[in-house]
């Protein structure tokens, strides 16, 4: 992995038992516990101590003080430029309070907060909304940004320190640091964490992104012992030698580098308001330090002991004549100190010498090693070359005799095939001259047969024209007297007044019944052939007879006529004349016909369609809402329709919608009560099919396609051809644009002409949408706030012409057009409104 390099600086060389920590400020705090307790800041090259019993404990930093144990009480060390360190008591521990790393904790009522010790912690704690027995084993690590920062260790990674950390956020306030290594240190600073596992690696975690920042490595094989601080971009690592003795005193050291843009939080705010808190502060002190000089007595003296005595605030340290004492003390210090660099100097030399001898000797021993190893390869080699050439001629000698005998075995092989094909050609002439001659005789025994067989149809053709000739009076005569006796069941009960409709179905009359003198639609179909023809014909019949749904055309009854050959021509040339219709009807004499009575409707949506060049959007909301009710209805049933376009959607005399024609309807195949694909016959019109309906393997949803085409032609003015070319686009699964001014419209009708089946609604979920429900609504919104803020044309500019329908648009787009874009009207009149 790649890492980016932090360029370190050396700041200062540290004792093996020495601990630092940076405040806020950039103060550098350094701390003993061995051999004794010690408290102290470097300032200008002095070691600037700060007061403190032998019995204390080290919380930690927070802001720009250090946190001290003393007595039970929390007691702050601050460092102040020309007074030194200043030890202040905060506050009393509390009784179930337990404070570690800078940080305090306590159970209250069941639950657990978590606090830092400069914080108040009756205002200012945190609860940990995790249960503790979540959080067993992990180790509470620092706060920042309100979030509680715990540490815990994970097993799988075995202990490497090259597996990176990860973050897991357990609740709200709690998040979850894992690394193979859980004593890492851990440093958060604003909304980053700062992670060293004692390698030369540093992994900073984002807490607001929940993510790791990619890893930095520190300059050199050094590791990373601790994090000292983080101020205003600027790290301060303790780092260990990886090149010191075990020994030495001064192999750890206190290194700075600038981190990279982003990995940081900038505090330069927090940095000035605490350098005006030392101005303030240094302005009572200097005041105070003047007032004593001015009263030096050994009163004051005694005043200050005592207070230091007591672990008090004094105010000053410094009091009172310079004493010689003192100085004598500072002497013996110096003095020491130079012997003890002394000795640890030469103890340097002598281990370096020691040192170097032990690389000696240990270098000949290598050499030695390789030397030996180097013989015992070549000797390897050697043996390894000869079973290889031994190895390789016994090859060689095997490939020999190998070849030999497949040239013999090839030899052998082909005079076998020789000996084979001579004897296979030999055989296939003879199979050819007998298969000839048996040709030859089968050939004059088939002119023989066929020639009797000709002889025979020509004595029956002429038989049977005698007979023909014999037979053609009488059948003439029975013929007559069948036309003479047969009576149309539709003549005797209706009246037709004229012809609705025909094409290759057969024909519709709108007929008069004589009995209960309505008006009735009666369809009639010709059939030809037999009885299982008749059947199939009758299937509309059977499939309308039993449904009962006011948006399915209503059935009244239907039966079948066998007239006598010619008597159907004579009696529809007679009503054809009594109608004064030029018309005719194609189909044979000797045709069967089905008659349908039915509810009489005055149009078909497709009349209304081509006869309109207006679309009113709730109206056809209304109209679809009664259609898709009719179609449920159909599906309910265990129906599919198949053929839905418009010429077969009727209206009735109160405008209500009617489906008709149910001659293509099937049922629906279940399994377990859901519907199932199932291979059927290719049906329906092309125009207005569904995409799977052309493969013959489809369901109910091939009625919920022609459903949204229906809708789109409803809503919208289409020629044909462009009507062909948007449904042909929704075959495929492209995107329309037609619709775009209608934008709801255009989700609804993309939602219900889905490519795949699957994913269109079925009828029940179509009749529940919301655009069925609200959108007639909020389309009237919508055209009243574009009247008045947006011209209808473009949508862009303001709107200052009106046109005699109340649209509005601007002067430009207003010039462009003759027709209103919103409700299709011809542009009469073109009014400025200012």
């Amino acid at each position: 992995m790649a890492y980016n390099v932090l360029k370190t600086t050396l700041i200062d060389s540290i004792g093996e038992f020495c601990r630092a920590t940076m405040t806020d400020d950039g103060t550098i705090f350094y701390r003993r516990i061995s051999p004794t307790v010690r408290l102290y800041v470097k300032s200008h090259g002095n070691e600037i101590d700060a007061k403190l019993p032998n019995e204390c404990i080290f919380y930690g930093t927070h802001g720009n003080a250090f946190y001290i144990g003393i007595n039970n009480e929390i007691h702050m060390a601050s460092f102040i430029p020309q007074i030194g360190v200043v030890v202040t008591r905060v506050r009393r521990l509390l009784e179930d309070e337990h404070a570690f790393n800078g940080l305090g904790t306590r159970l209250r009522n069941g639950q657990r907060f978590v606090y830092q010790l400069c914080d108040d912690p009756a205002s200012e704690e945190i609860l940990v909304d995790v249960p503790d027995r979540v959080l067993e084993g992990m180790q509470l690590k620092c706060i920042t940004r309100n979030k509680i920062v715990y540490m815990s260790k994970a097993d799988n990674f075995f202990h490497l320190p090259s597996v990176l950390p990860s973050v897991r956020k357990f609740s709200k306030n709690v998040i979850v640091v894992q690394h193979s290594n859980p004593s890492c240190m851990i440093v958060g600073v604003d909304r980053f964490v700062y992670i060293a596992t004692g390698t030369n690696i540093l992994y900073v975690l984002d807490i607001e992104a929940l993510k790791l920042l990619p890893p930095l490595r520190i300059d050199g094989e050094d590791k990373i012992g601790s994090i000292v601080g983080v101020v205003n971009g600027v790290i301060t690592l303790r780092i260990r030698s990886a090149n010191a003795d075990e020994s030495s005193l001064n192999r750890r050291y206190i290194k700075k580098a600038q981190l990279p843009t982003g990995y940081y939080h900038l505090s330069t705010e927090q940095v000035a308001s605490r350098m005006k808190e030392i101005e303030i502060m240094l302005e009572g002190v200097h005041a105070r330090k003047g007032e004593l000089e001015k009263n030096q007595t050994t009163n004051a003296k005694d005043t200050v002991e005592d207070k230091h005595r007591n672990h008090e605030e004094c105010g000053f340290e410094d009091y009172g004549n310079y004493d010689e004492l003192t100085k004598y003390r500072e002497r013996l210090y110096r003095n020491e100190k130079d012997r003890k660099n002394i000795e640890q100097d030469q103890h340097k030399r002598e281990r370096a010498g020691r040192e170097k001898k032990e690389r000696e000797r240990i270098y000949q021993i290598k050499k030695c090693a390789l030397e030996k190893e180097k013989k015992e390869k070549e000797d390897e080699m050697r043996k390894r070359e000869e079973l290889a050439q031994l190895k390789r001629e016994r090859i060689e000698q095997i490939k020999k005799d190998t070849l030999e005998k497949e040239k013999k075995e090839k030899d052998e092989e082909m005079r076998t095939r020789e000996e084979l094909a001579q004897i296979k050609r030999k055989s296939l002439e003879l199979i050819k001259k007998y298969e000839l001659e048996q040709e030859k005789k089968a050939m004059e025994l088939f002119l023989e047969q066929q020639r009797r067989k000709m002889e025979q149809f020509e004595i029956l053709k002429r038989a049977e024209k005698e007979r023909e000739m014999n037979e053609k009076p009488r059948r003439a005569k029975r013929n007559v007297n069948e036309m003479a006796i047969f009576e149309s069941e539709f003549l005797k009960k209706f009246e037709p007044r004229k012809i609705l409709g025909q094409g290759a179905f057969g024909c519709v009359f709108e007929a008069r019944n004589l009995t209960d003198k309505y008006q009735y639609a009666v369809k009639r179909i010709p059939l030809r052939g037999s009885d299982d023809a008749i059947n199939d014909a009758l299937k509309e019949v059977i499939t309308l007879a039993p449904l009962s749904h006011e948006g399915i055309v209503g059935y009244k009854s239907s039966w079948v006529e066998k007239p006598p050959k010619g008597w159907q021509k004579k009696a529809d040339s007679e009503l054809l004349k009594k109608l004064g219709v030029g018309e005719t009807f194609n189909y044979k004499d000797d045709c069967v016909f089905i008659y349908i009575q039915m509810e009489l409707c005055k149009q078909s949506l497709d009349d209304w369609l081509l006869s309109n060049n207006t679309r009113d959007l709730n109206r056809a909301k209304s109209w679809f809402k009664q259609l898709v009710s009719a179609v449920a209805y159909l599906h309910h049933e265990k129906k599919i329709h198949r053929d839905l376009k418009p010429c077969n959607i009727l209206f009735d005399k109160n405008d209500r919608i009617k489906i008709c024609d149910l001659g293509l309807v099937t049922n629906r195949a279940l399994r377990n009560g859901q519907e199932i694909d199932q291979k059927r016959t290719i049906t329906g019109s092309p125009m207005y099919m569904a995409p799977e309906q052309k493969e013959g393997n489809y369901t109910s949803k091939v009625d919920i396609f022609s459903l949204g085409l229906i809708l789109a032609e409803l809503c919208v003015l289409m020629t044909v051809d462009k009507a062909y070319q948007v449904f042909e686009n929704y075959r495929e699964g492209r995107r329309n644009s037609f619709l775009r001014h209608l934008p709801e419209v255009d989700a609804f009708v993309s939602l219900l002409t889905k490519k795949n089946a699957a994913e269109r609604p079925n009828c029940e979920q179509i009749l529940k949408h919301t655009f069925l429900k609200e959108w007639a609504e909020l389309e009237r919104e919508r055209e009243v706030e574009r009247e008045v803020d947006q011209c209808a044309i473009c949508m862009e500019r303001s709107p200052t012409i009106a046109f005699r329908c109340g649209h509005r648009t601007c002067p430009a787009c207003s010039q462009s057009i003759n027709i209103c874009h919103i409700c299709r009207k011809p542009i009469t009149d073109r009014i400025r409104l200012y």
